[in-house]
């Protein structure tokens, strides 16, 4: 539980009861709650939820270079992240453009 601050570089603008989160990114997603508090006591709002989409993007830790004997059976696997997630996905042959549509298993 941390506390989010003014910051109008990152886009965060604080203003008594309401924030304003500007150019949202991945990482602001997450759970949001508002506190306050007087002589009399605090209070906490219940947690809002901020939910960010994003385009796919291939996750940074797969394996990049494959090895197979000729003749052999080998599976490369892709790994991607993305809101909402993933509806259609293809692979393409050495950047040939050839498109081979994969069908889930």
């Amino acid at each position: 539980n941390s506390s989010v601050q003014h910051n109008v570089s990152y886009g965060v603008i604080v203003s008594n009861q309401s924030q304003a989160v500007q150019r949202v990114r991945r990482s602001q997603a997450g759970s949001y709650a508002c506190a306050a508090a007087n002589t009399e006591g605090d209070a906490r709002s219940q947690h809002l939820n901020l939910v960010v989409q994003f385009r796919p993007t291939c996750a940074g830790d797969q394996t990049r270079v494959y090895g197979a004997a000729r003749e052999e059976t080998i599976t490369v696997s892709c790994r991607l992240e993305a809101s909402p997630p993933v509806v259609a996905f293809s692979w393409r042959f050495n950047s040939s453009g050839d498109v081979v549509d994969l069908k889930d298993e």
